[in-house]
């Protein structure tokens, strides 16, 4: 055996690796209290509850260093050695029985009147907090037993050493926290939910079952009996089994990094693959089900949820594989995973509104779904990906399958249309509340799925080799050109049409702030400017035709697989209607706002090729453009700071992207701002400029609608900035986010 593994890590420092878990089991606990209460905050909250929860947290302590000596230990042998029977039995047993001991000296100073708890005595008390024990105690028992087996490696596989624990985590302290709210009929909730993760332990074992599957089995089955019948004792369950699904994407996340490093604490048959596989599952499928909480209780608000599941959903989906494995990917994944309970406790203590949405429309948010189903499915077969969607159902229970991020888009997908038709279907049964509600839930999926499905359709077009292409030279290298039936698929990619609709998503926003259009009017008015838009993207690769070619840019004009003059024709197409769509413009102000951005549009690369210096400038400037439409459109007074903020972020996100063309663009004789102030200062200057824009719209905010949407903008533009420190997101995609985010807040404050 070699130093390394003679190596034992002291009882400070897995004391020290153990308080996450404590904290996690502390913060679900007071989630499981504020969702029981009809009104929460820490003034209102009595001082026993807080003091209950902290003695049950501390009393839990020794089983979490218990567990981090036996189960996360580095070494090859997994047997109860000395060490082990010393440092993860032994002395978290002594300390339980002390941490006792100073239990029942502090609890009867709190309980001893009948009148300060829902029980009365102190004793009553002390049963509660066994009852919430005892699940542990049988974890424990079953780890030990586990590593004096000959195959001691059953111990550290992920259902014992990461699910159980992880279930147990969340649903018992929640159910303890639910149980001490003041409610007779919530007290039975620490019961249920000590049961139910007894039942998860036991019964697989048992019954030779794997204990992934038992936990999904009786979580569905608990489900189904709760929204039939609705019974209060069953909704502990139903939520703390949520909320710690979704905080264990966390957990999942944080052994990325820990696998890759081929630590012996894994087995070998669950290692990187394995939790990287699992980790980009549970990213996608867990908090997509958190998002159902709000439906089942009218005084929790949906939007705030959602918007922090977008969040956690697209940063995974954006952050490489390769850099999944880094420290800073398991970072963030802690952060979401304290969020999700911290943003409940939030949520609860201040005066959020319940809803944004003044209508239960479910049937009219349900429609731009089913348009969008329409294309997909169009789509779906144009580029024949029937033969592998249906490869992928039949490979869905492999892990294997989800270590290709186009498998992991197929599940994002198919889990968003599963999404919005189990919330159209849920929010029949319950209340108006939770109609209203559903109806944001879908919306949300709804753009959430635009988003995903057209990064899919962008990658398919980048990836999907061109059928029967001549072949021709350019620059020395061989370069494709295709004709006929593959011109719509190319053509789209030229036009980048998701880049494209941000600027129809700031006329549209804008124009529905407007209560006198209605939905189908604002959306129509809005598709001129993304068409004009997508013809601008078309005509500056044509120009660029040679720069790009030069540098091996992977655009379909580039490459030579789409005809330059062919590709005129369909922007001159693109651009005849948008100008026909203007025609039924109310305000001719609206159309020369309109006809000067595609003006505008078509100079901008000759502009940017002979006066490179200001191309930064005259972006910032058709950016304003679709506010500018829409303001001559609606009458509306958009304050100045709108303009000035979204100038400063747009000067900003261009000099960054500037950064990462600059040997391009040397390499053409094109000198930018960065060719004068250097790589470094650049990236410097430009995240100052986007950081600045973003703080001074935020603000100038007085709706707490527009400063909580916006505060969740400024936070991507945080993430963005240190996903770009790690080189892991190409072209700042995450600051797109950011700016639609900062869009949805301008219509809340006109």
């Amino acid at each position: 055996m070699d130093s390394s593994d003679r190596e034992q890590p002291t009882f400070l420092s897995i004391s020290a690796s153990s308080i996450g878990f404590i904290l996690v089991a502390f913060l679900t606990a007071l989630a499981g209290n504020a969702l029981s209460r009809s009104s929460f905050s820490l003034q209102t909250i009595p001082y026993n509850d807080l003091v209950l929860i902290t003695a049950y947290v501390v009393l839990l302590s020794p089983y979490y260093i218990s567990r981090q000596a036996l189960l996360e230990r580095k070494l090859p042998n997994r047997k109860l050695d000395n060490y082990a029977v010393t440092v993860g039995f032994q002395v978290p047993v002594v300390l339980f029985f002390l941490l006792t001991f100073v239990a029942f000296l502090v609890l009867p100073r709190y309980y001893a009147p009948p009148t300060l708890f829902a029980w009365g005595r102190w004793q009553d008390v002390v049963i509660l907090i066994f009852i919430g024990l005892a699940p542990f105690i049988l974890l424990l028992q079953t780890s030990i037993h586990d590593l004096k087996q000959r195959d001691s490696y059953r111990a550290i596989r992920f259902a014992e050493k990461v699910l159980l624990p992880a279930v147990a985590t969340g649903v018992v302290p929640f159910s303890l926290g639910w149980s001490i709210s003041g409610n007779p009929i919530s007290l039975m909730g620490i019961v249920v939910g000590a049961l139910y993760v007894c039942i998860l332990v036991v019964v697989p074992r048992l019954l030779r079952v794997q204990p992934f599957w038992a936990t999904l089995g009786l979580f569905m089955l608990t489900l189904v009996m709760f929204v039939v019948s609705r019974m209060p004792v069953l909704s502990v369950i139903v939520y703390g089994t949520i909320i710690t699904l979704a905080m264990g994407v966390s957990e999942v996340s944080k052994r990325v990094p820990q696998a890759a490093q081929q630590d012996r604490s894994f087995p070998k048959d669950q290692g990187l693959d394995y939790y990287l596989a699992g980790a980009n599952w549970a990213s996608i499928i867990f908090p997509l089900a958190l998002s159902l909480v709000p439906l089942f209780i009218d005084e929790l608000p949906a939007w705030p949820v959602l918007m922090l599941i977008a969040i956690q959903s697209l940063t995974w989906l954006l952050i490489d594989d390769k850099h999944k494995v880094t420290r800073l990917a398991a970072i963030l994944g802690l952060v979401f995973g304290y969020g999700l309970p911290i943003l409940i406790i939030l949520i609860r203590m201040f005066s959020v509104p319940i809803t944004i949405l003044q209508t239960d429309s479910i049937g009219l948010a349900l429609a731009p779904f089913g348009v969008m189903l329409a294309i997909g499915t169009f789509l779906t077969n144009i580029y024949g990906l029937g033969p592998e969607i249906r490869a992928f159902f039949d490979e869905a229970t492999q892990y294997e399958t989800y270590l290709t991020k186009r498998n992991c888009y197929y599940l994002f997908v198919a889990s968003l249309v599963a999404y919005i038709t189990l919330v159209a279907l849920v929010a029949q049964i319950f209340g108006p509340v939770a109609k209203i509600k559903a109806t944001e839930s879908i919306i949300f999926a709804t753009v959430l799925l635009f988003i995903v499905g057209g990064s899919f359709i962008a990658t398919q077009l980048r990836g999907r080799p061109t059928k029967n292409p001549k072949q021709t030279t350019v620059n020395g290298g061989t370069r494709g050109t295709n004709h006929g039936k593959s011109d719509f698929g190319l053509v789209l990619k030229t036009s980048r049409p998701i880049t494209a609709t941000v600027a129809g998503l700031a006329a549209f926003l804008i124009l529905r702030s407007n209560n006198t259009y209605s939905l189908w009017w604002s959306l129509i008015h809005s598709i001129p400017f993304v068409l004009v838009t997508m013809a601008g993207f078309i005509v500056n690769d044509v120009y660029d035709y040679e720069k790009d070619s030069r540098a091996n840019v992977e655009r379909p004009i580039a490459m030579g697989q789409l005809d330059r003059i062919r590709a005129l024709y369909y922007a001159l197409a693109i651009a005849a209607v948008a100008i026909g769509l203007s025609l039924f413009t109310p305000s001719y102000l609206g159309r020369a706002a309109l006809l000067t951005t595609l003006v505008a549009v078509l100079l901008y690369s000759p502009l940017s090729r002979h006066v490179p210096i200001i191309k930064g400038a005259i972006t910032a400037g058709l950016c304003l453009a679709p506010v500018i439409y829409a303001s001559y459109l609606t009458t509306l007074q958009v304050p100045l700071f709108v303009y000035s903020s979204i100038a400063i972020f747009i000067l900003g996100r261009e000099l960054l992207l500037d950064t990462k063309d600059v040997e391009r663009d040397l390499a053409s004789g094109i000198k930018t701002i960065v060719a004068y102030l250097g790589t470094n200062l650049s990236r410097f200057v430009a995240w100052l400029l986007m950081f600045l824009g973003s703080v001074y719209f935020l603000l100038n905010l007085t709706s707490q609608y527009a400063i909580a949407v916006a505060s969740l903008g400024l936070c991507c533009l945080g993430i963005a900035f240190a996903l770009d420190r790690q080189n892991q997101v190409k072209d700042g995609g995450i600051t797109i986010i950011s700016m639609i985010l900062f869009l949805f807040a301008i219509p809340l404050i006109l």
